[in-house]
């Protein structure tokens, strides 16, 4: 997802002031926007061989990106595309958001469903299995094909778009996260959920926008106002 460390790198926004100054804790109300985006999907046997970096593992990277970039630059500005070219050449591009938040469905083009909604703030959530994936060994779903969507999450703060893992405190990105997951399951109420489906449980009542790209099931394509 092109992130504001890409719209720095290409000269269009500076850089966002939590990578250059001393962090000032975060405490978004029930005002704040948010924007869950659909970064790839994937059928569900493969979930445990991908990637799942926790929130602070994806804050970290990016922060170190952002600082040995500043190290190769001598500044935090970037001048021209040839200062875009030293970093990018030196580092690769910028680190891609952390996906927190998952969705599963089952079926295929306007007969596929969301099953489930997850979140998951460790690296290990596929690793011993997943009560969701066993259910769905039921006869019922038998023969259809099973898709796991990984989901970035992105907060309007202070008129910035910011990346959920650059959230600070962690336990207010945490919460953020739990008050997305909550807000999608009871709007969507995925019939593998067995918790959020009857109450919006979210402790901050965001206004989520889903990136509907051409992967997202088209049958639930609601957003929660």
């Amino acid at each position: 997802m092109y992130t504001q460390i890409h719209a720095w790198l290409n000269r269009t926004h500076p850089l966002p002031r939590r990578f250059a100054a001393a962090s000032i804790p975060d405490n978004p109300d029930h005002h704040w926007l948010v924007w869950a985006g659909i970064q790839d999907a994937h059928l569900l046997h493969k979930a445990a061989d991908l990637d799942w970096r926790t929130l602070f593992e994806s804050s970290e990277i990016a922060r170190k990106y952002v600082t040995r970039a500043c190290t190769l630059l001598g500044t935090d500005q970037v001048e021209d595309l040839d200062d875009k070219h030293t970093v990018t050449s030196a580092l690769g591009p910028p680190p891609a958001q952390a996906t927190p938040l998952y969705i599963v469905s089952v079926g295929e083009a306007t007969n596929e469903r969301v099953v489930y909604i997850g979140k998951t703030v460790a690296d290990t959530r596929f690793s011993g299995g997943h009560a969701a994936a066993l259910k769905l060994h039921n006869p019922i779903y038998s023969g259809m094909k099973k898709t796991i969507y990984r989901c970035s999450v992105t907060v309007l703060l202070e008129s910035d778009h910011v990346a959920l893992e650059w959230v600070d405190p962690p336990e207010v990105a945490e919460q953020i996260l739990d008050d997305v997951e909550s807000r999608l399951i009871f709007a969507l109420k995925p019939e593998l959920n067995s918790k959020k489906t009857i109450n919006d449980c979210a402790k901050n009542k965001c206004a989520v926008h889903v990136h509907q790209s051409a992967c997202w099931p088209r049958s639930n394509r609601r957003c929660p106002r």
